[in-house]
């Protein structure tokens, strides 16, 4: 089962510009609601072109001039270009801000609903071509009549559907996981504005996510509890003598296009077996039962648990002493570097534990069945499959070992006992390292959060409405460490303007409301008598104390960061944005270009 590419480079563009090119307030317009729909028209017009001209080849035996296949690529990249387009050029960003301000949810699903808009029916006409670029190719020019109704590729459809209706999942929950938050002002300033509470909080949100998976695949790749008998019982009986639950064991329809089998579920709760209807109508029922035998060896063996805590936890912990390496006075090419060099690094590490894991869940099912049923399931999916030429960059990149080197690793473990001695020290020493990596991330997370606590204390009374707390707090810390420096200077200037308001704020309740009634009267003289860095503070507390600020006052309190930060290119474009709405005329000569 193949990643969609257009899907996840559409997906990667929506995020990258939310993240790197946030749309200023008060952008979107109604006249661009018409080229928004062109734009997410042009990737399904190229697929049913694509799905056209298939059918024109496969009725006389040729292809024509502009060839299907190209143009069927060329809708998958229109995917991610129409992303691009209604982010950058329609301001599709404003569109989801303003129509799902209250609500996170709504935000995370109203953001991508354009790439789903887009993909699903794009899918429907890319099978519908890529089928018929199949039979033309079969029939090597002979014209034939051909159609295809939908319930003959429908399931290929149904295979394609899956990972959008998979990534689903954790958008909605990060969405309802923020809205939880934002019910309570001192758990969210917690887990938003402290590294502790961040990685407590994405830990938690990772373990809620992996519990809930293996239910939300069967729903979104639509698998079935029903295999062929008599095989079914044969395979289920296979797992149960290996501890593996019967129901368990599932059919994944793919219209006999993949050959696979997966163990689903990093946590053994839920964890589900599916096998392909490709790969059940391939094998006979001893080498079925080595692909069971095989799968549920990755299960008993840990190994979902150890890629877990070696790929996605050591990081993540890594990441809080990360910040003392001050990444942020280091110039742009050494960042890239370090980037690249860290993104190899995991992608060596993930490629060697996905190459050990598949030996030794090979090995598990040579320890229950002998090395006879998975080599021959091997063997097997290897002839029927497309041949595939992997050069040097293909051997670095594949997950899986070849299965020449895994049939003879299964041998080998069988018959050579001083082998079968090696590969088990080999085993251990393997989940030894991984234990004293989780360890030593652990305690270097534990000594970072030590030595930042008492600044992020501050900051936590700061956000939490304790501004007494935080100025008695913040009195007594004296000079930070220079990471901290401009994080420091911003606080203490919204501390001694909030001052200027409510110098007794104890708590969010009283403060909040007082703060936003006061802090944009301030914001507006500021800005006009000393520009829109001194304004920032001001501006900084209109839109942080207010439950729905106005867009005039996110877009002035963005003006006045990027003066702060010296982007004038950014200072200019929000200035453009803001020349189209109705200014209050103390606002006209503050914004006029220096």
């Amino acid at each position: 089962m193949t990643l969609p590419f257009a899907f996840l480079s559409g997906l990667a563009v929506i995020f990258g510009c939310r993240e790197l090119r946030p749309s200023v307030p008060g952008s979107r317009s109604t006249d661009a609601l018409l080229l928004t729909g062109l734009a997410l028209l042009v990737p399904i017009a190229l697929a049913a072109l694509a799905h056209r001209l298939a059918r024109h080849q496969v009725a006389n035996g040729r292809p024509g001039r502009v060839p299907a296949r190209a143009i069927l690529r060329s809708s998958a990249l229109a995917t991610p270009l129409a992303m691009l387009g209604i982010h950058l050029g329609l301001d599709y960003g404003d569109v989801v801000d303003h129509l799902a301000w209250h609500s996170n949810v709504g935000r995370m699903l109203l953001g991508v609903l354009p790439l789903y808009a887009v993909e699903l029916p794009r899918q429907v006409w890319a099978v519908a071509a890529q089928v018929l670029i199949e039979v033309a190719a079969d029939n090597r020019g002979q014209p034939q009549a051909w159609s295809v109704p939908l319930r003959d590729f429908w399931p290929q459809v149904r295979l394609r559907f899956g990972w959008p209706l998979l990534l689903l999942l954790p958008l909605a929950m990060l969405g309802l996981a923020l809205d939880a938050l934002a019910m309570d002002r001192r758990v969210e300033a917690f887990v938003l504005g402290t590294s502790l509470g961040t990685t407590l909080g994405t830990i938690g949100f990772l373990i809620t996510i992996f519990v809930v998976f293996p239910a939300w695949f069967r729903i979104a790749f639509g698998t079935d509890a029903r295999l062929p008998e008599p095989l079914g019982s044969r395979l289920r009986d296979t797992a149960a003598r290996l501890g593996f639950r019967r129901s368990r064991v599932l059919l994944l329809p793919t219209g006999m296009r993949t050959m696979n089998a997966m163990m689903v579920g990093p946590l053994p709760f839920g964890r589900c077996l599916c096998l392909t209807d490709g790969l059940l109508s391939a094998l006979d029922a001893d080498a079925l039962d080595g692909v069971v035998a095989h799968e549920v060896g990755h299960a008993r063996m840990g190994h979902p648990g150890l890629l877990i805590a070696l790929v996605m936890v050591v990081p993540l912990l890594l990441l809080v002493p990360l910040r003392f390496a001050d990444l942020g006075e280091v110039d742009y090419v050494q960042q890239a570097v370090f980037a690249v060099l860290v993104v190899a690094t995991m992608l060596a590490v993930m490629r060697g534990l996905a190459h050990r894991f598949e030996h030794e869940a090979d090995i598990a099912s040579v320890r229950a069945l002998g090395a006879g049923p998975c080599a021959r399931a091997l063997a097997t999916v290897s002839r029927l499959a497309l041949p595939i030429t992997r050069g040097r960059l293909g051997h670095l990149w594949t997950l899986h070992p070849d299965e020449r080197t895994r049939t003879v690793v299964m041998l080998s473990y069988q018959e050579d006992a001083h082998y079968r001695a090696t590969f088990d020290a080999g085993s251990r020493r393997l989940r030894h390292g991984i234990l004293g990596a989780v360890l030593v991330a652990a305690a270097t997370a534990l000594v970072s959060w030590w030595i930042d606590w008492p600044y992020e204390r501050v900051l936590w009374h700061f956000n939490v409405g304790d501004h007494v707390a935080a100025r008695r707090e913040l009195a007594q810390l004296g000079e930070p460490p220079s990471r901290w420096s401009r994080t420091w200077r911003e606080l203490h200037e919204e501390l001694a303007a909030a001052a200027q308001i409510v110098p007794d704020a104890t708590d969010w309740a009283s403060a909040a409301p007082r703060l936003a009634a006061a802090a944009w009267p301030q914001a507006i003289e500021q800005l006009r008598e000393h520009g829109p860095a001194a304004a920032r503070p001001w501006t900084s507390l209109t839109v942080g104390m207010q439950e729905r600020p106005t867009d005039l006052q996110r877009a002035i309190a963005a003006y006045c960061e990027a003066a702060v930060a010296e982007d004038p290119a950014e200072m200019h474009r929000i200035r453009a944005v803001l020349r189209r709405t109705e200014l209050p005329p103390e606002l006209e000569v503050a914004l006029r270009e220096p």
